[in-house]
């Protein structure tokens, strides 16, 4: 049995009788003027009846309300987990040996949150062509992604090189814009990635090549 559903109901059934019974009572005291030996009880009966019909409404408002609330924070994660949310993604390098050929530097994209991504878009271009009225925009790669799993990291095939890129990443939730710079300090391989969302820094981060 659905006791929630039971509860509703009784709920609404308690204050319906109370304002029937207020509005009876009422019209007893206003029209009928009953005994003045009973008149006290009628008086009692309307006013206690009147607030357990107020108390019952204010308690029904108050589930109401909460079931919105409950309803909005529903829609809301939702819509998180089909948008994004305020995660983001990131490009870097990886070294991968395709085919038994030789390691080379391939982009990786990574989801730095902890829902999916979709219709994740990367344009990579080199850190001189930032815009896309740039005749090298999205020059080095572009690349389309339906669903980029939380936390989780998806290679591409664009090569790359031991320099400086400019990466725009586009998905549901906005747009962010990324500078990746890789090179080789004291023999190994290094990429610093900086990732701004609406001018602001939101993610900084310098690590070797894996």
């Amino acid at each position: 049995m659905n006791w929630e559903l039971v509860l509703e109901i009784s709920i609404a059934a308690a204050a319906a009788i109370a304002q029937v019974a207020t509005a009876y009572l009422g019209y007893r005291l206003t029209f009928k003027n009953p005994p003045r030996r009973f008149r006290g009880y009628y008086e009692f009966a309307f006013v206690v009846i009147g607030l357990i019909g107020v108390i019952a409404i204010i308690f029904a408002s108050v589930r109401t309300y909460n079931a919105g609330a409950e309803n909005k924070g529903l829609q809301q994660t939702i819509l998180r987990q089909v948008t994004g949310g305020d995660n983001f993604a990131y490009c870097g390098a990886q070294l991968l040996s395709i085919r038994g050929a030789s390691p080379a530097l391939f982009l990786v994209v990574q989801n730095g949150g902890d829902t999916a991504m979709h219709n994740v878009r990367v344009a990579v271009s080199p850190v001189e062509s930032p815009s896309y009225t740039d005749p090298g925009y999205a020059s080095v790669g572009y690349v389309e992604i339906f669903a980029l799993p939380a936390n989780e990291a998806v290679p591409t095939l664009i090569r790359l090189e031991e320099k400086g890129y400019h990466v725009d990443i586009s998905a549901l939730n906005g747009t962010v814009f990324e500078k990746l710079l890789i090179k080789r300090a004291e023999g190994k391989l290094t990429q610093a990635i900086t990732v701004r969302r609406n001018g602001a820094v939101i993610f900084d981060q310098t690590s070797p090549v894996p």
